[in-house]
């Protein structure tokens, strides 16, 4: 990766409630089922060009800065979902986070880690924060939902007030 400013989407995972499909196992079992599902996660997201940043278990951070970010990462979520679903991973609800907008990226620290800022993650983060919705779906930004063209219903769930931010309109894509 080299260092960059600009358009972008970030994307996060989570598995939300997954905890009743992993306490069924033992340790061990748990591990190489996360570490599985973390794989899946990671080649879909690779595959649609996007650039991993973090993964543990089941959650995922990751961004598109090319053009047609948007629609690479709405793709490669829709992806992910369809594939979770075909998957031995099918009841552990996961939950896709698209948010688009500025991004700053650069390499830091001993490890050379490559952290992301900007608006993309604070709308990233704003998404992840709302109550959950219960089953697997893509939550997505304004300007993401208006960037992307989707064979799936995008449904507007409300929109999210926060102190200084000016709102932020909510969509929902259904994975089912």
């Amino acid at each position: 990766m080299k260092p960059f400013q600009g358009e972008g989407t970030a994307l996060r995972t989570e598995t939300r409630g997954a905890s009743a499909y992993f306490d069924r196992l033992d340790a061990l079992d748990a591990l190489k089922q996360l570490r599985a599902l973390q794989l899946l996660l990671t080649t879909t997201i690779e595959a649609g060009g996007g650039n991993i940043l973090s993964a543990a278990g089941g959650s995922q951070l990751a961004f598109w800065a090319a053009n047609g970010h948007a629609q690479s990462a709405f793709d490669a979520a829709v992806e992910i979902s369809r594939q979770v679903a075909q998957s031995e991973f099918s009841a552990v609800p996961i939950q896709v986070f698209l948010g688009t907008g500025e991004l700053g990226g650069d390499f830091m620290g001993p490890l050379r880690q490559f952290p992301i800022a900007g608006k993309a993650m604070a709308v990233l983060d704003r998404l992840a924060k709302m109550k959950a919705e219960p089953g697997s779906h893509i939550r997505l930004s304004q300007h993401t939902a208006r960037a992307v063209v989707s064979a799936r219903p995008l449904s507007a769930i409300g929109t999210i007030e926060r102190g200084e931010s000016e709102p932020l309109e909510v969509y929902v894509c259904s994975t089912a």
